[in-house]
């Protein structure tokens, strides 16, 4: 029987560039296991690749700037110390060569070669039907025409699924186009175009990776997906893993620019009021009592993925306008004012919040070590 099939979007690529996270490293012990087989269509190498090259631009611009920076205060300090001359000058920055789209996609083909991963080809669609999918606003196309190459995704995976050794085949896509918001089933058109191809009991859809694995094992065992229970040592493995990303988070902020000019949250859902400014986490604390571990599979008796939930209480500090402190005191705030004074315009304050904490993590058992531990979801409580 063929192995289940995971076809990866671009946005999954996209959350974690560097494949270090815990779902990346699941994906990995699951190839190399042979329980499952995974590809990633040419499209999504081409789009990853372009996302690459922004990133590394955008990069290069804030080092430029943070050189600049660095250098004019090195001046007005007068500080001669000789580690500083090693300092590379912006014009210096500006001459080295620029890595190019083709060597970005050729490092990605490289690295998926090296993890077990194929690359699927551009498929072959008939253009006529894209048009008409355009201009019927047939998913993944929208009203505004948007969706080519989402569409040639989509057709990358139903030839996948098509295939006479096909087996179960998962797209793994956090993608609205392909599935209604939050939901793990196919919009009504997309559904018809399976049903087209005979192509609807054998594939699956999911959000993550780590969601990829669970509904391909389903199908294959025909059960549910239910989580193992943890041996105590897992346990004891995963409350130190998160004592010590908890210690590395103190002093982080809550939200830091992009490449793309969109902001990213160090905790996933959780959103301050918007007057306070540069919030960072001060301390947190979690109730081990509290964890739920649930292990979603274990491969070749060496290596476990799965989820941990911790209730867990963040102290922040942050700034707030002067003006806008003093015009909520008579609102109940939740902070609480720590300097009046910050600065001119500033005052500093502090405060708390509660909320559940979801890990995905991959254990290595043989070295008893944590290999990735990652936030993927926080509820406030």
């Amino acid at each position: 029987m063929p192995r289940p099939l995971l076809v990866i979007d671009t946005n999954i690529i996209r959350s974690d560039p560097n494949f270090g996270s815990a779902q990346w490293q699941a994906l990995v012990a699951a190839v190399e296991a042979e329980e499952v087989d995974v590809a990633v269509p040419e499209v999504v190498v081409r789009e990853s690749a372009r996302h690459m090259e922004q990133r590394i631009k955008s990069a290069r611009r804030e080092l430029n700037t943070a050189v600049r920076a660095i250098h004019d205060q090195l001046r007005s300090s007068r500080l001669d110390a000789p580690a500083l001359t090693y300092l590379p000058s912006v014009a210096e920055l500006r001459k080295l060569p620029e890595i190019t789209t083709e060597e970005l996609r050729s490092e990605l083909r490289n690295r998926f070669k090296e993890i077990g991963f194929t690359v699927a080809p551009i498929p072959e669609a008939a253009h006529d039907q894209l048009v008409d999918w355009s201009l019927a606003s047939h998913r993944p196309f929208d009203a505004t025409d948007k969706g080519y190459r989402d569409a040639l995704i989509w057709h990358t995976f139903c030839d996948l699924a098509a295939a006479d050794s096909a087996g179960f085949v998962v797209l793994v896509s956090d993608d609205n186009d392909y599935c209604a918001r939050g939901k793990i089933t196919p919009h009504e058109d997309l559904a018809g175009h399976l049903a087209s191809i005979g192509r609807t009991e054998s594939v699956g859809f999911a959000r993550t990776v780590l969601e990829g694995l669970e509904v391909a094992r389903a199908a294959m065992t025909n059960t549910s997906w239910w989580p193992r229970v943890p041996s105590p040592r897992v346990t004891d493995l995963l409350m130190a893993a998160i004592r010590d990303a908890y210690t590395d988070m103190i002093g982080a902020p809550l939200t830091r620019d992009v490449y793309d000019d969109s902001t990213e949250s160090l905790l996933p859902g959780v959103e301050l009021p918007e007057e306070l400014e540069a919030a960072s986490i001060s301390t947190a604390r979690f109730e081990g009592e509290s964890a739920v571990v649930s292990v979603v599979e274990t491969y070749r008796g060496r290596t476990s993925v799965g989820t941990v939930e911790v209730r867990t209480s963040f102290g922040y500090e942050a700034l707030m306008d002067k003006g806008e402190f003093y015009s909520t005191l008579d609102n109940d705030a939740v902070w609480t004012l720590v300097d009046p004074d910050y600065n001119r315009n500033y005052v500093a304050i502090e405060g708390e919040f509660g909320a559940v904490v979801e890990f995905a993590f991959v254990i290595d058992h043989q070295h008893e070590n944590v290999m990735a531990l990652d936030i993927e979801h926080v509820q406030l409580l």
